[in-house]
């Protein structure tokens, strides 16, 4: 009996102290709430237990234990508190949860109230050594229903740790193991017939053994909020996840997959909606790549395989919004290979259409013809109007020069205030002409400054890639020919190994200054 005694009144130290030290920090933290109710539940009933321990009078133990029903109620509602608090937060918002939670503490109390359900509850009855007590039916029935709540939070918590990301599962174990045990314990000992003392004192026990754990962690390791789950992490990603099982059919994908399948007109996963299989998907999400989507945005889908532990594989497809990203590398490719000035192409894209057109055209395949083009006296007006109007004069020469140029023509800046045409399927000859109405617009071309009107002309040099020719071999032609047109009297067109064209005079027009 002593024994018995110092388990139950260590259980009421400990409990006690747990309880004042949960106490202190309930208000700041919501689900030590449920877990003070439970360690004040259980050191009441440890109270109870150490009541039918000291007394002599059957009917005193009869009284307390009894009296324990009530708060052992209390303690099971607070389990399932906790297990439903730390699973879902939302369920507390249904009321036949607070039913359950309610219904057998309320249940025990009103039997008390009751002379026959005492009865059932606690009898006394004449033993070999005098009167003892022993327990009834409706205990029977009360350590189903405070051990079916019990189960029923623990198992909330062991679901919670199942789902939960790898951080909270130690603390979710301890958390099951903490509110669990006493129950393991209370209705091991209803089912192997133990006296009601005998029920107090394994109840106490088990209590006493998982405050002294709970007194070695930090208060804060019971209140987790809601268990970080995969569910939860997938809904925060921006990307749009979809798994699909070893069928092949979708079983879970979080808000951003829902939205890119509602821009196919796809619907998944909702009630009474087909299943969805991979090879059902849109086109552009069964193959890996950038695609674009009805709604006008750009996505980056990958498709990994997931393997199990059973060794089968299922499948994960992730969809990333790049539309930003392929945008801004669009914008970057063009100004890697543009003059920011004029707008035209520049040396490095030059640089990597020139080795493959001039090689078509060495091999007799698509003939290939340059021109080179210089605006004359370029640095005069740089140094007599500044360089704010020579770079107008640039910009408006590489203007009238662009509107004579075909698709699949290039048009490069080649440096300065030199100009290079690339025309793939067309032979110098015919290529002449086109220089010449160049010269002729350019020659007409006025650009405005402080002083007056700017005129512009310019010297073209024109040469046709011919049977094994290199780039060098094609520009160095192409370059001669313009270096003759300066060379000529500027304002001209020269063909490379070919009779000059018609020559123009050079005119400086009345008060409007030329250029070089």
């Amino acid at each position: 009996m002593s024994f018995q005694v110092t388990l139950l009144a260590l259980a009421i130290v400990v409990g006690t102290t747990t309880s004042v030290r949960y106490a202190m920090r309930s208000r700041e933290l919501r689900l030590v709430l449920a877990i003070l109710a439970a360690c004040v539940a259980m050191t009441i009933w440890a109270v109870s237990g150490l009541v039918m321990a000291l007394t002599s009078d059957v009917q005193v133990e009869r009284l307390a234990f009894i009296a324990s029903f009530p708060v052992s109620g209390a303690a099971a509602a607070s389990v399932l508190w906790y297990g439903l608090a730390v699973s879902q937060r939302r369920l507390f918002r249904s009321r036949w949860v607070w039913a359950l939670i309610a219904a057998e503490p309320v249940l025990a109390a009103a039997a008390l109230a009751v002379p026959a359900c005492r009865a059932g509850m606690a009898a006394v009855v004449e033993g070999p050594g005098g009167p003892v007590l022993v327990g009834g039916p409706v205990l029977n029935v009360h350590a189903v229903l405070a051990g079916s709540l019990t189960v029923i939070g623990t198992l909330l918590l062991i679901g919670s740790r199942e789902r939960s990301a790898t951080g909270f599962r130690g603390r979710l174990a301890f958390a099951a193991m903490l509110v669990g045990l006493p129950t393991v314990a209370v209705v091991a000992a209803v089912v192997t017939r133990a006296d009601p003392l005998s029920i107090q004192v394994a109840a106490a026990t088990a209590f006493t053994l998982v405050s002294f754990f709970a007194l070695s962690r930090p208060v804060e390791a019971m209140e987790f909020g809601a268990p970080i789950g995969s569910d939860d992490v997938l809904s925060a990603l921006e990307d749009a996840v979809l798994v699909f099982d070893v069928r092949g059919v979708l079983v879970q994908a979080n808000a951003a997959a829902r939205e890119l399948l509602d821009a196919w007109g796809v619907a998944a996963l909702d009630r009474g909606s087909p299943e969805l299989l991979a090879s059902a998907l849109p086109e552009p999400l069964r193959s890996t790549g950038v695609v674009g989507t009805p709604d006008g945005r750009l996505l980056d889908i990958r498709i990994r395989e997931l393997r199990l532990s059973d060794g089968r594989a299922a499948q994960v497809t992730t969809g990333r919004d790049v539309t930003v990203v392929e945008e801004l590398r669009a914008r970057l490719a063009e100004q890697a290979e543009t003059d920011g000035l004029t707008g035209l192409y520049n040396r490095h894209h030059l640089e990597l259409v020139l080795s493959s057109l001039v090689a078509r055209a060495a091999v007799g395949l698509v003939p290939l013809t340059a021109v080179m083009i210089d605006v004359d006296r370029f640095k005069q007006v740089n140094d007599t109007f500044g360089h704010a109007v020579g770079d107008r004069v640039l910009v408006a020469v590489a203007k009238a020069l662009r509107e004579g140029v075909r698709a699949g023509d290039v048009l490069v800046r080649f440096g300065g205030e030199e100009f290079l045409a690339l025309l793939p399927g067309a032979h110098a000859a015919d290529v002449a002409a086109r220089a010449e109405r160049w010269r002729s617009t350019l020659a007409e071309l006025r650009v405005a400054s402080e002083q007056g009107p700017v005129g512009v002309t310019v010297s073209i040099g024109v040469a046709e890639a011919s049977r094994g020719d290199n780039p060098d071999d094609l520009l160095s032609r192409a370059d001669k020919a313009m270096y003759e047109a300066k060379v000529g009297g500027r304002d001209r067109v020269v063909i490379a190994n070919a009779m000059l064209a018609p020559q123009l005079p050079f005119e400086v027009l009345p008060d409007i200054p030329s250029l070089r």
